[in-house]
């Protein structure tokens, strides 16, 4: 399936060669590799990219930078005591199928509430949205940029979100992650997404709902991932405090 939305960006952006994969019939892309594969990752696509230059399939990370007015932005909301966690919700995507509901958030938040530990629990996305929910026992940053998310993101003892670039972020900072996906279909060729665009490190788990929406997915699907998640993180600190001690 031709996707205009992304020529009319290379048209913007004009550059001198663009590698495209699956989009034959296209002249506007040079090399076109196929890649039909659901089983395998979005990384190995891009080792595909570095044989074009014939480099070798050497292991790459993200890196992201840190804007120092984000930071100061955040200190308030960031600064807790030591044993208190920080668990950052996204509940915003770029398509509403793959959101989650104001329910699931709502409920998800009084479920950690029960829980017998200190949470703060710090929304991520724009402030215009999130006001509009009103939720009790929950902060957001009214004037959220990208810049601002990484700071969540980096900061956090939990991520928890549905397929966005939130993922990526925490793959980033090795933030743990409890990441939420439908059976959506990629625009450029129909394959399910879930597995190439899957969080893809030891620190992170996932759940794939077969509904139509992520705001379909039980509350008691998703906080159970969350207490398994946390449970988890809790063996591992406790290990490493104990090496520690020795």
């Amino acid at each position: 399936m031709r996707n205009y939305e992304r020529l009319r960006l290379l048209h913007h952006l004009a550059p001198r060669y663009v590698i495209g994969f699956n989009k034959s019939g296209s002249a506007r892309y040079a090399p076109q590799l196929v890649w039909l594969d659901s089983e395998r990752h979005i990384t190995e696509h891009h080792r595909a990219v570095l044989a074009q230059f014939n480099l070798p399939p050497a292991p790459f990370c993200y890196s992201l930078g840190r804007d120092p007015s984000a930071a100061d932005v955040l200190a308030p909301y960031l600064s807790r005591p030591s044993d208190e966690w920080l668990i950052a919700i996204n509940p915003f995507t770029g398509s509403k199928n793959k959101d989650f509901s104001r329910e699931q958030v709502a409920g998800l938040i009084a479920h950690l509430r029960q829980r017998n530990a200190r949470f703060r629990v710090l929304l991520i996305g724009r402030g215009d949205l999130l006001r509009r929910w009103e939720l009790a026992n929950a902060a957001f940053i009214a004037d959220s940029t990208i810049n601002t998310a990484v700071e969540i993101v980096r900061s956090a003892d939990l991520v928890v979100s549905p397929d966005t670039s939130i993922v990526h972020m925490a793959c980033a900072f090795n933030t743990p992650l409890v990441a939420i996906y439908n059976m959506r279909r990629l625009k450029d060729s129909g394959l399910l997404g879930y597995n190439i665009w899957a969080p893809h490190y030891d620190s992170a788990v996932w759940l794939v709902t077969d509904q139509p929406r992520v705001s379909d997915l039980p509350l008691d699907a998703l906080c159970s991932a969350v207490d398994d998640k946390l449970s988890d993180i809790t063996r591992q600190r406790a290990s490493v405090t104990a090496v520690m001690g020795n």
